[in-house]
């Protein structure tokens, strides 16, 4: 289910939960119409099915334990920070992802999207 500005419910609540609860956050970015770096997969963003956090480390950590701790409250599938994933079905684990998420937290939430996002059609260049 979307919310305002194609974010899904979870997102959105997640998102500005952490931000309550985390003031020392600089920036938390949703949505974007992009695949994953260095694949041709599309990225939860562009379902606004997932959320950026940037800050410093120590807010960062911050980040990374609040969604962990909170999984279940806002549907949270998997948080990617410092080469590092956790998944509410496999608890944590090393990254291997070409992007090692050490200057931002990545949260993806449950459902996870699949086939291509509505935006895909306006998208001019998919490259990656």
């Amino acid at each position: 289910m979307l919310g305002s500005a194609a974010i899904t419910t979870a997102a959105s609540a997640a998102r500005n939960a952490v931000r309550l609860a985390i003031p020392t956050i600089d920036r938390v970015g949703t949505y974007n119409c992009r695949y994953v770096r260095g694949s041709s997969n599309w990225s939860q963003h562009a379902w606004g099915n997932a959320t950026d956090v940037f800050g410093d480390y120590a807010t960062l950590s911050q980040a990374r334990d609040f969604f962990v701790a909170n999984a279940s409250q806002y549907r949270v599938k998997n948080v990617i920070f410092d080469n590092r994933i956790w998944s509410s079905s496999s608890g944590w684990r090393t990254y291997t992802g070409t992007n090692p998420h050490v200057d931002h937290v990545h949260v993806d939430f449950d459902p996870i999207q699949q086939g291509d996002p509505p935006c895909a059609d306006s998208i001019v260049n998919r490259a990656v």
